[in-house]
């Protein structure tokens, strides 16, 4: 049985215009034609059609189609993997746009109809999280937030505007009102973050690079390199009572230049803790190794210094308030570097094959 293009068309629903645009492409031609040059489809053809509406189902080009065909089948399976793997992303755009949305609508309820450029900026900050923040980061700033019922947010805001003010009036960040604006940032931000260092490394490169970040939170480089001096300003009235002037001689400058590299040594170690790696293992012991060398540029190589600072840290609670030092983590580093100080000691132990021969000869 032969059928016309309409009688092919109307028993597929195919339109006669893409059976045209298929038989000029070469990807499906009449067997025949009839005496007055109408295209005529046999058994072979439907079926062959078939084929074609298949794979169109599975999103392929026609091009693609057509090499299927051609090859009777060979590239299948990698066709479809890929087909597989678009589709996951879609889904994954779809996952990211929806939580964007319902993000922003959460706000909008929260806000007195937002202006065009706050909507607009506000995407903005949501796109510039989703650079620096993982799903699993995300996950726990979103639990934070609603643990603390927003307050986080809403008690830095006088916070920023006081600092500003400071900044604007040209105050010291020596200054004792930056000193305890600095003291609240960080009990707030320990809060917003769950003490966690590496969220910490995270939204400092956010806000030190987005201008979105900076524009809708007020905060950028500058206001954070003021309060990480004035974090140095309270540390150094804290260690003053245990240490000497010359043991604090650079203590500020080094507390400025190092902080970052600091706080980038606590989220790789607290990743460590989490990991579930004992203090022995060699990852563990290259970032104590680094840990050796930032005391090194604070405190110097003497141990009564080093014995002094340690002794401060275990009876000052304010010295742990930055920004992921916890006390779990200062104690698994100085398990380490006692791990680290004993291994050292047993090298330098000589061996007992090394020890000179006693002359058991007698004349």
């Amino acid at each position: 049985m032969l059928l016309k293009i309409g009688e092919l068309a109307s028993r597929t629903g195919i339109t006669v215009r893409t059976l045209h645009h298929y038989d000029k492409i070469g990807l499906l031609h009449p067997s025949a034609r009839s005496a007055a040059a109408y295209r005529l489809y046999n058994r072979n053809d439907v079926a062959q059609l078939h084929r074609i509406q298949a794979l169109r189902g599975l999103d392929l080009s026609l091009a693609e189609i057509a090499e299927l065909l051609q090859g009777e089948g060979t590239g299948l399976q990698e066709l479809i993997d890929q087909q597989v793997r678009g589709l996951e992303q879609q889904m994954l755009q779809t996952r990211e746009l929806h939580r964007r949305l319902q993000s922003l609508s959460e706000l909008l309820r929260s806000q007195d109809q937002p202006n065009l450029d706050y909507w607009l900026t506000t995407l903005s900050l949501m796109s510039s999280f989703g650079k620096y923040f993982s799903k699993s980061d995300l996950a726990i700033l979103k639990q934070r937030k609603q643990s603390t019922q927003g307050n986080a947010e809403l008690m830095m805001e006088p916070v920023i505007a006081a600092v500003r003010s400071l900044m604007d009036q040209g105050i010291a960040s020596n200054d004792t009102r930056a000193v305890a604006l600095s003291v609240r940032w960080h009990k707030i931000m320990n809060v917003a973050m769950a003490e966690d260092p590496r969220l910490f490394v995270k939204i400092e490169e956010m806000t030190r690079n987005e201008l979105a970040v900076q524009a809708l939170t007020g905060v950028d480089g500058g206001m954070l390199d003021y309060l990480t001096h004035a974090t140095a300003e309270q540390r150094y009235q804290i260690y003053r009572k245990y240490l000497s002037p010359a043991e604090l001689e650079h203590f500020r400058r080094r507390f400025f230049e190092d902080a970052r590299a600091w706080i980038a040594l606590f989220a790789a170690i607290r990743q460590q803790m989490e990991l579930g790696n004992t203090v022995e293992t060699v990852a563990v012991q290259d970032l104590l190794a680094r840990w050796s060398t930032l005391s090194l540029r604070a405190w110097g190589d003497q141990a009564s210094t080093l014995a002094k600072v340690r002794l401060a840290h275990e009876n000052e609670a304010a010295l742990s308030l930055g920004p992921g030092l916890s006390p779990e983590l200062l104690a698994y580093v100085q398990q380490g570097l006692q791990y680290r100080d004993q291994i050292s000691a047993n090298n330098k132990k000589p061996d007992a094959s090394d020890q000179p021969e006693q002359d058991t000869h007698h004349e």
